[in-house]
């Protein structure tokens, strides 16, 4: 894996390996598996855009499964899961490749707004007040002229920060970075 996965070393070492699948289903409260092939022995089945909203229904550890491009995953490994992905490919391929089903599935995933952890959404003006807020940290970082570009970088923070919707959480976690930031900065001096 190394050799093929260049300059993964550090996420390679977090790969955990079980040997079966009742230990790896362990503590996980959701598990999700892959799988090309319908009928009525297998399911419940979800399509990709339904994954997501699924997903914000549990807090819990959840457990997406891939299997091989040739065999998929195994009948005991899939009567363990509590769904099966369908990617719905048309036309007759049997099969998508792992690594694109793997990226497939995780960008729907990334790009779908989920607030799984978080209830109340940070308000314009509080995010506004954090921008204003960023621009002194970036002075301070010398970056209020990033690339000979005034407010740069607070202009590339909040297209960042407004892609997807952030909750009062999210912005206090910010606030205490950047707070962080400019006490270090300020003990340095």
């Amino acid at each position: 894996m190394q050799w093929m996965a260049s300059h993964s070393c550090q996420e390679l070492e977090k790969i955990q390996y079980f040997r079966n699948i009742e230990t790896c289903r362990g503590d996980l409260a959701l598990l999700i598996g892959t799988a090309m092939i319908t009928g009525r022995d297998r399911g419940p089945y979800l399509t990709l855009p339904e994954l997501p909203s699924l997903l914000t229904h549990h807090s819990q550890n959840i457990g997406l499964l891939f299997g091989r491009e040739d065999k998929g995953l195994q009948v005991d490994t899939i009567n363990r899961c509590d769904y099966l992905i369908d990617f719905k490919l048309p036309g007759s391929q049997p099969s998508m490749n792992v690594s694109h089903a793997v990226v497939y599935t995780l960008s729907i995933i990334q790009n779908y707004p989920l607030n799984i952890h978080t209830k109340e959404q940070a308000t314009n003006s509080d995010k506004q007040q954090f921008y204003r807020y960023s621009e002194r940290i970036f002075k301070l970082l010398e970056m209020d002229n990033y690339h000979t570009k005034k407010n740069l970088a607070v202009k590339r923070l909040k297209g960042i920060l407004d892609s997807r919707p952030l909750s009062s959480g999210d912005l206090g976690f910010f606030y205490k970075m950047f707070r962080n930031i400019e006490n270090f900065l300020k003990r340095k001096k």
